[in-house]
């Protein structure tokens, strides 16, 4: 989780692609982080190609597990009930 921090705070554009042959310039901003789990990660992804579909990203570690929440293109981020409820079923499951 800290290098994650950590690259997030160096990069903040880069080239998305796929297998399919697209590729697009993003940009990286760093979101304030959640009050869940034992660490989390949260930021947003914005495409060149629509900057209005901004998406945010939230990582939650527990333990050794981590669970990604990646919301739709309206860039709300997830509700934190939700992580919390994820967060404490990763911690029964050990």
């Amino acid at each position: 989780m800290s290098e994650m921090n950590s690259a997030l705070t160096a990069c903040k554009n880069f080239s998305a692609s796929s297998q399919r042959g697209w590729s697009d310039p993003v940009t990286l901003a760093t979101l304030p982080s959640v009050d869940v789990g034992d660490e989390s990660v949260s930021y947003s992804v914005t495409a060149a190609e629509a900057p209005a579909r901004r998406q945010s990203m939230t990582i939650v570690r527990t333990g050794g597990s981590l669970a990604v929440y990646l919301t739709p293109s309206d860039g709300q981020r997830p509700p934190a009930s939700l992580m919390k409820r994820q967060h404490e079923q990763l911690e029964v499951a050990g």
